[in-house]
């Protein structure tokens, strides 16, 4: 929704929605472009590396692909599901309670499951920011963090 094109009819369909705190997703985009398939390099200027990354994504001119799309959905949706609240989100579907996926507790497991991660995860995402970063993160992205309830100060919690 964020950034694709949807089908025709899509009107006629339920739209679902996966969110994610904008801060925690540029360390994680950081985290998988920086080192392709290694992750993030350890070491003392990785928080160098990462300001370059927030300059580069947003104001690169020369790329098409800046970050700036992200908050212009093209549509709104009627569900969401938070990256940091999703098994109660999921939970919040109309149909999901009565599927054995739910029954069984499984949906609960495969939530709770952490996936994708990377060399470097271990470094807590709130780690990378300080309020220079932080202020480069929401000046771009105000609108998605009014949009969808995300705290503005949600790098220091």
């Amino acid at each position: 929704n964020h950034f694709h094109r949807l089908f025709d009819g899509h009107q006629n369909y339920k739209l679902i929605t996966l969110l994610r705190n904008p801060y925690s997703r540029l360390v994680s985009q950081f985290r998988v472009t920086s080192c392709p398939f290694k992750g993030d390099v350890v070491d003392d200027e990785r928080y160098d590396r990462f300001e370059h990354f927030l300059q580069n994504v947003f104001y690169n001119d020369e790329k098409e692909d800046n970050m700036t799309w992200w908050y212009k959905p093209t549509r709104d949706a009627d569900y969401t599901i938070r990256q940091e609240s999703n098994f109660q989100d999921f939970c919040n579907l109309p149909f999901v309670k009565s599927t054995e996926l739910y029954k069984s507790g499984e949906l609960e497991k495969l939530c709770m499951t952490p996936i994708h991660t990377m060399k470097g995860d271990d470094v807590p995402w709130r780690e990378f920011y300080n309020q220079d970063r932080a202020d480069i993160v929401y000046f771009n992205t105000a609108n998605y963090f009014e949009k969808y309830g995300y705290d503005k100060n949600s790098w220091k919690i």
